[in-house]
């Protein structure tokens, strides 16, 4: 059998690199629609102020969908009990896209979800836990 030399992109035609590119798109996609299980990349948490806590934009895994944040957002804490710890949470968002609504706080403390790959709302899987906010005593 005759060696079949392998072409290289400056070897193919237009029409040629075309589909090759439309092939690595579709296979791409094919990956991409199963979520990989505790997927978080992105989403930090800084303190802005006494009241205020910046959340920067990233990806988060929720049941199996992957959710963007795709601004920095300044969540409003409001008046928090001194001497406190409570949680901040991402729920599952309507659409892929995620705003202010899908965070909220809470002084519950998350449990692990061994089938999810990582802590939720105890008795909610469809709130996941983002970070630790301790208060001042």
């Amino acid at each position: 059998m005759p060696y079949k030399r392998q072409k290289f992109a400056r070897d193919l035609t237009l029409e040629e690199r075309v589909a090759a590119i439309e092939e690595q798109l579709r296979r791409m996609r094919a990956i991409n629609q199963y979520a990989v299980v505790g997927y978080l990349q992105g989403m930090q948490i800084t303190i802005k102020d006494s009241s205020n806590v910046y959340i920067w934009g990233g990806q988060v895994e929720i049941c199996g969908a992957v959710f963007n944040l795709k601004t920095q957002l300044s969540f409003t804490t409001g008046t928090l009990d001194p001497d406190t710890l409570y949680y901040l949470y991402v729920t599952y968002a309507s659409s892929n896209t995620l705003s202010l609504s899908d965070f909220f706080l809470s002084t519950t403390a998350p449990t692990y979800n061994h089938e999810l790959g990582s802590y939720y709302y105890p008795g909610n899987s469809y709130s996941r836990w983002l970070a630790n906010i301790k208060t001042a005593a």
